[in-house]
């Protein structure tokens, strides 16, 4: 069995940017570290389950869309949206 491919990193700089928050920004609204901030944008380490949870709600997407999905800024309308507002 294949192991899916994490597309953590990448989607959370990609969300951020749409939503326009910065590391300090995103640290402090969810109460973490922007040490932990920087760990994930850089791939070097992956958020803690109830985290991941907490990011997809502030994100306003689900946990598949945040880990797995490849979004990007030619994902379907509806996801930036609901992103920005």
């Amino acid at each position: 069995m294949t192991k899916p491919t994490s597309h953590f990193s990448s989607n959370l700089i990609h969300l951020m940017s749409v939503k326009g928050v910065t590391n300090r920004q995103l640290s402090d609204d969810l109460s973490v570290s922007q040490a932990s901030v920087s760990l994930w944008r850089h791939k070097n380490r992956g958020p803690a389950v109830g985290t991941a949870h907490v990011l997809a709600q502030y994100f306003n997407v689900t946990i598949e869309q945040l880990v797995f999905a490849e979004l990007s800024p030619n994902e379907p309308e509806q996801i930036n949206n609901d992103v920005s507002s």
